[in-house]
């Protein structure tokens, strides 16, 4: 998308020495400066889909997201210099059966001496732990199903019986369940509708041929430099990106996911995708005899 000099598109030397590595926070990043914004202006009063293929960064969470693989079992001193800052949380009290507000951090007194002797009082800034915030809202059990003491994590990939473990049952409470990614809530957030392509099925997603339609342009027109490719990236995106070009694009992974959709059996996906990825080539000296003489 482009509006005069204002583009979505980013220009990022990926490297150590360079600009480093494409992030979430990149991502992010993109969609709140440039490529919201963009739609919005350039199709007011509409709802975009973003979709997204199923790789890591876009389904990163934010810094302060609710993800208790980052917290700790018991409480630890938690300074604002933390990388991860959780937000506060709202939770349906089992006494009240009312929303209850609750943050994950308090602070504490430490008395300590100084170099002189001097008793000193310093309040520090505690992480309650997953136990205490189990424990705020009467559910913590403290045992699995055999009885044995919980740990931090059992050890298990993924959350199958949510009492295996305390991680796994903080998990399975409703306000970390349903904690979003960091693009699904800036997308959300900005009214706008975020979809995952199915793992595995690159062919669901168009731009695939797009970046491939790019390569192509680049290998026939590039001098193999670094150099030679930077001058002229954008010519090559722009060439691939032609609007006639996009849709055949988009109609061709169309074809893919009806495909997909209506059949219910591996077997019958393979022949349906066929219709229309097989070419049947003619001879342009062949005689075609019409159909209504044979």
């Amino acid at each position: 998308m482009k509006i005069q000099k204002w583009s979505s598109r980013k220009l990022f030397k990926a490297g150590t020495a360079r600009d480093g590595w494409w992030t979430s926070k990149h991502m992010v990043e993109q969609l709140k400066e440039d490529a919201i914004g963009l739609f919005e202006a350039l199709h007011p009063n509409c709802v975009a889909v973003f979709l997204f293929d199923n790789s890591s960064n876009h389904g990163a969470f934010a810094d302060d997201a609710l993800v208790a693989s980052r917290m700790t079992l018991n409480e630890k001193p938690w300074p604002l210099s933390e990388k991860f800052q959780f937000r506060d949380t709202v939770y349906i009290s089992r006494s009240t059966d009312m929303e209850e507000v609750q943050s994950f951090y308090y602070e504490k007194e430490i008395k300590k001496r100084d170099k002189k002797g001097n008793l000193k009082t310093k309040k520090v800034r505690y992480f309650k732990g997953i136990r205490k915030i189990l424990e705020e809202r009467s559910l913590w059990i403290g045992h699995d199903l055999e009885g044995k003491k919980w740990k931090l994590h059992c050890g298990a990939p993924d959350r199958v019986n949510p009492i295996c473990c305390a991680l796994h049952f903080l998990e399975n409470c409703p306000d970390f369940k349903n904690q979003k990614s960091a693009l699904e809530e800036v997308i959300i957030n900005s009214g706008h509708v975020f979809e995952l392509y199915p793992k595995y099925h690159c062919e669901c997603n168009w731009i695939e041929m797009y970046w491939g339609a790019a390569k192509r342009e680049a290998r026939l027109k590039c001098d193999y430099s670094f150099k030679s490719l930077e001058e002229n990236i954008d010519s090559f995106l722009d060439k691939a990106g032609d609007l006639a070009h996009i849709r055949r694009y988009f109609r061709r992974s169309m074809d893919f996911i009806e495909a997909y959709s209506r059949c219910t059996d591996g077997r019958e996906v393979v022949q349906e995708v066929k219709k229309f990825v097989e070419k049947k080539y003619l001879s342009h000296r062949e005689v075609r005899v019409p159909s209504d003489l044979v």
